[in-house]
């Protein structure tokens, strides 16, 4: 730690505890069973990554946290018409599925991980074409995976 965060740590202790009775609400925290909360001290994430799930201690003046929720999620594709390899028009839409198994790697490399999963979602659609004859399509329920 550098002499300044030593500085901004011992400062927000001293104010905790001038402030006792009412700090105490604001520096305890609860995450439930499903969600992890990653702590930032001065902008950095504290040592031991993703917190919870329980009560956990923040300093109010220098600590910030973001919860992120672990449960599988999901949201529509928009249906598209696809052109099969026999020119016949097939109506696609799909569903997306997805999990973080990170939650400190979800806020720190992405800006918005949310927004960005969509994102993704739109670049990885299919081409307006595929390669089989409906038949195929009709028989193998054919998946696509983005």
């Amino acid at each position: 730690m550098s002499c300044i965060e030593i500085i901004a740590t011992v400062g927000s202790i001293i104010l905790f505890i001038v402030t006792f009775p009412i700090s105490v609400f604001m520096s305890f925290k609860i995450v439930q069973e499903y969600e992890r909360a990653v702590i930032f001290r001065l902008g950095r994430v504290r040592t031991g990554g993703a917190r919870g799930p329980g009560i956990f201690f923040i300093l109010p003046c220098i600590d910030s946290y973001c919860k992120v929720d672990l449960r599988t999620g999901s949201f529509d594709v928009p249906p598209q018409e696809v052109l099969t390899r026999d020119s016949v028009t097939v109506h696609v839409d799909a569903v997306v599925f997805y999990r973080v198994s990170s939650p400190t790697m979800a806020t720190n490399n992405v800006e918005d991980f949310r927004y960005q999963k969509r994102k993704f979602r739109k670049k990885n659609y299919p081409a307006p074409s595929i390669p089989h004859p409906l038949l195929l399509f009709l028989e193998k329920k054919m998946w696509f995976w983005f």
